[in-house]
């Protein structure tokens, strides 16, 4: 990733964050326009930087949490203050990345 392609991010440029950050940016984005659908989805297009996986994950994840957020469900614990501690979203993370990432740990490892 170039220093120009990553300068209006909130990390430094160089940083091995700058992915998490265009990801970041990126559901938060897919996030709002699930909740407020828009005419332009233009305004919405991943960076070209985050590899096709993580866009689909991450338009998975925004899907999901946008349905939860419309139709809170009973799994969601909140302590007298009010926050939000855990929040339970079945299929968030689809099967396959879930697997993956334990089988990636597990053949890593030996």
């Amino acid at each position: 990733m170039s220093m120009e392609q990553a300068t209006s991010m909130p990390c430094p440029p160089d940083s091995l964050w700058v992915l998490t950050d265009l990801i970041m940016e990126y559901m938060c984005c897919r996030f709002h326009a699930e909740l407020f659908p828009m005419n332009d989805p233009t305004s919405i297009l991943p960076d070209i930087n985050i590899p096709a996986k993580m866009v689909c994950e991450a338009d998975r994840m925004s899907e999901i949490l946008a349905q939860a957020h419309r139709n809170p469900e009973p799994a969601i614990l909140i302590m007298e203050s009010g926050e939000v501690i855990a929040w339970y979203l079945p299929a968030a993370v689809s099967q396959y990345n879930q697997v993956g990432f334990i089988l990636e740990d597990i053949t890593e490892q030996s």
